[in-house]
């Protein structure tokens, strides 16, 4: 895939991820589309990067990793299971805001900390690709 695909793609899912935890206004609706969008760029940022994911899963699985690769695939696949459960667990607390079903009151609380989690290992697998995200800016002379 187009490397300025993956970049822009990134991009945009970092702004929508900020967008989603501004709290700017209480509306539901906002939050919602937001995180409609934020979910959709997950998914294409998944799909993008699912032939070096795979990879890394099946050299980590056949023990050729380095340590440091090691925990980028750890890390890769903790944000894909804590991204999915802040998308589900927010898929779910629609009930609660939508229609206003108390029961589902527990997947805002579980939405709001998978959430914020996610966000916090989204810096650390940042820091993990900083050469590559270095060389994805660094201007060409």
């Amino acid at each position: 895939m187009n490397r300025n695909t993956k970049i822009t793609v990134n991009i945009l899912m970092l702004i929508f991820i900020v967008f989603s935890l501004l709290r700017w206004t209480d509306n539901p609706t906002y939050h919602i589309l937001v995180g409609t969008i934020t979910t959709l760029l997950f998914i294409v940022h998944v799909y993008l990067n699912r032939k070096i994911l795979v990879a890394m899963i099946k050299s980590n699985k056949e023990k050729k990793l380095n340590k440091k690769n090691v925990y980028k695939c750890r890390m890769s696949l903790f944000l894909i299971v804590i991204w999915s459960i802040a998308i589900g667990s927010g898929l779910l607390a629609i009930g609660s805001y939508v229609y206003m079903i108390d029961s589902m009151s527990i997947f805002s609380k579980i939405h709001a900390v998978s959430s914020r989690l996610g966000v916090i290992f989204i810096v650390i697998h940042c820091i993990q690709h900083l050469t590559q995200i270095k060389s994805y800016i660094k201007i060409k002379k």
